[in-house]
């Protein structure tokens, strides 16, 4: 089968002035980039219609903003922000969490901007290999929706971002130039989420596309050449398949460990607050109570945004094997043709030898059984907390 369609990662430089975006793949991506590109966290450069790597000028613009979240961050420890909103309870639980907590927010930001900046070369290849998948398998009727879905999606990530802050510090006396600068800088986590869910969204449309197109009875061209064309098609998927796993591989794990830790780092912290409230006689303050609605809140989106990513990775598994159930039946089916046949059994051995489930670090895979086995572990530790707590 031909395969010079495809392009070899190694070349990738070599070819960074052909870098022409269409129409359909700048609206789709456009969302995400303009206001990753505003928190100084894009992976990389739209110029007209060509998408271009970030350069060395972006990066270091990148790590003066490392360096005042990470200022910010100190400061914050520093005059006990967290922790001088319970004044009982275990002080070494709420001097650990106190550290904790604003420690993991930084870290993310950190590995966020060094993950981009590793991999950007990686990412527009992303792009690139999505929109040659694109040009061959007609999603037309999925890209207005997607489109339209994208803007949606940031501006509610953006607004709600926007609004949690606003209600805390309005509450508090946190509310300043510099906590307010470090806050919006670090909005860019949540966004890179929705762009990576989006991706994740298009890939699949892109191979349920596939498979109607395998399924179809006339071609309407030359039908070796229309396999063919099909062969490749499928090899740009799963090779866009990789390059997603290597480029989010790392944010994942990161993910994951924010649903279990940080989620009970959060229940433990709001359990010392309530346990502050049921010994102290004294009004409850409104600046202390919304803090800690917040980190309920903060809980839910963490583990809110791990089921995501293992639901939409499951889905693309699925896709996976509707295709290769697609191409069973051609097989078994009499009036199947000989392109046709070397088409499905070519698709068939191609996923057994080079199709691997996305895992976090190569530690585990990211599917329903890690959903399962998450949120079994954070439930079973929520109740120990819970025992700890009130016994």
């Amino acid at each position: 089968m031909p395969t010079n369609n495809i392009i070899p990662i190694t070349q990738y430089k070599s070819e960074t002035h052909n870098n022409y975006l269409d129409k359909d793949i700048k609206n789709i991506i456009y969302p995400f980039h303009i206001f990753l590109a505003l928190l100084f966290s894009s992976k990389y450069r739209i110029k007209g219609n060509y998408i271009l790597p970030i350069d060395n000028k972006c990066f270091f613009i990148r790590l003066l903003c490392v360096c005042y979240v990470i200022g910010v961050t100190g400061h914050r420890i520093w005059h006990k922000d967290i922790e001088s909103f319970i004044y009982s309870g275990d002080v070494y639980i709420v001097k650990f969490i106190s550290l904790f907590l604003p420690v993991t927010r930084c870290l993310a930001f950190v590995v966020d901007v060094i993950i981009n900046f590793i991999y950007r070369h990686c990412s527009i290849l992303l792009i690139l290999i999505i929109q040659r998948i694109h040009r061959t398998i007609d999603i037309s009727e999925d890209i207005s929706s997607l489109i339209t879905c994208n803007w949606i999606i940031t501006l509610t990530v953006l607004c709600i971002d926007i609004f949690v802050f606003v209600t805390i510090g309005t509450a508090t006396r946190f509310f300043n130039l510099m906590n307010c600068f470090s806050e919006i800088l670090l909005i860019n986590f949540d966004v890179d989420f929705v762009y990576t869910i989006q991706i994740l969204v298009l890939l699949i449309k892109c191979l349920e596309g596939w498979v109607r197109h395998v399924d179809m009875v006339n071609v309407g061209e030359d039908e070796k050449l229309y396999y063919e064309k099909l062969f490749v098609t499928y090899q740009h998927i799963l090779i866009a398949f990789d390059l997603y796993k290597k480029v989010s591989h790392v944010l994942i794990f990161y993910r994951t460990m924010n649903a279990l830790c940080r989620s009970l780092s959060s229940f433990e912290f709001t359990m010392q607050f309530v346990k502050t409230v049921k010994l102290s006689n004294e009004q409850i303050q409104v600046s202390k109570l919304l803090t800690n609605l917040m980190l309920v809140l903060g809980i839910v989106k963490d583990v809110l945004q791990f089921i995501l990513h293992c639901v939409y990775c499951e889905k693309f598994y699925t896709a996976v094997e509707e295709a290769e159930t697609a191409c069973i039946k051609q097989t078994m089916n009499e009036n199947c043709s000989y392109s046709q046949g070397r088409l499905c059994m070519n698709v068939l051995r191609q996923n057994r030898s080079s199709f691997i489930k996305m895992s976090a670090c190569g530690l585990f895979h990211v599917d329903a059984m890690l959903l399962l086995s998450v949120m079994g572990l954070l439930t079973n530790y929520a109740f120990v907390l819970l025992q700890f707590a009130f016994l």
